[in-house]
């Protein structure tokens, strides 16, 4: 190509690239989080740290102690300290959406006011030894993060705390739109695209929940669909003998009264079909 023998910019064009296949889900229960917590003893508050409040791990990095307001119980996300080729680079959030501030639970409260008490406000909260920032591998293999997670049978990143936090949030009835504020995501899209697989359970209990509803059973036993075989109806339509129309010969009706119309069953082998019969006002 440099020779400008092999035409570089056009072998790849119009090439589509595979779509990356979708990320593992790894997440963790509260009983875990705190197991793995208590393994790496004083370093155990990163685990809580990232779990508890969502954030990534340059945004922990970067936390100060201007920025942690325990009275309000508030972390506001103002910078980020992220690692490239050994230096640690210093700037503000990846977009104006992870620029946030992140509610404090009450468990976290006596954590933080033991790391930032007596520290000046432009100090750090979580620090390397030597007092500087921290970084990301070298913390793992210090605090003992990787034996940890697999004497505890686990497998999970730094990075799948901040996904667990999503996951205890949502399961702990978190309207998606505050995880993807408290998370700070750009778009409602990613929040829900990694979150989307919490939602079949609660289809499971939507469904329960309107099987026991007792309006929704008497409303189903009041239009017949309840209490015989499948396709089973009620075989007068109350809605036809009022109107004048004539019952179909061999054909029962779903009667809509309330709406107007009457609900022929199916018509002929292929395709099935229904025939709606619309009885129009002659006002």
């Amino acid at each position: 190509m440099r020779t400008r023998r092999v035409p570089g910019d056009q072998l790849a064009r119009g090439v589509r690239l595979p779509k990356r296949p979708p990320a593992r889900d790894r997440f963790l229960t509260a009983p875990q989080v705190q197991a793995l917590a208590d393994k790496l003893g004083k370093e155990g508050d990163l685990v809580l740290a990232m779990t508890y409040l969502g954030l990534r791990w340059s945004e922990l990095a970067a936390l100060k102690v201007a920025d942690v307001n325990l009275v309000r119980r508030r972390v506001h996300i103002v910078e980020r300290a992220t690692e490239v080729r050994g230096r640690v680079d210093v700037a503000a959030p990846k977009s104006s959406a992870s620029n946030r501030h992140v509610a404090i639970p009450a468990l976290l409260l006596p954590m933080l006011t033991e790391r930032i008490e007596g520290k000046a406000p432009d100090a750090l909260v979580f620090t390397a030894p030597n007092g500087g920032y921290l970084r990301n591998r070298n913390w793992r293999q210090r605090s003992g993060f990787d034996k940890a997670v697999k004497e505890l049978g686990l497998v999970v990143t730094p990075h799948d705390l901040r996904r667990t936090f999503g996951t205890l949030a949502r399961a702990a009835g978190a309207d998606l739109r505050w995880i993807q504020k408290a998370m700070g995501h750009e778009s409602i899209t990613t929040t829900a695209r990694i979150y989307a697989h919490l939602y079949d359970d609660e289809l499971d209990s939507v469904a329960a929940a309107l099987d026991g509803s007792d309006g929704a059973n008497e409303s189903a036993r009041s239009r017949g669909h309840f209490g015989g075989t499948e396709g089973h109806i009620r075989p007068k339509c109350g809605h036809e003998a009022a109107s004048g129309h004539e019952q179909s010969p061999g054909r029962d009706r779903h009667c809509g009264a309330d709406l107007g119309f009457c609900v022929e069953p199916p018509v002929g082998i292929e395709p099935t079909t229904y025939s709606l019969r619309v009885n129009r006002s002659t006002d």
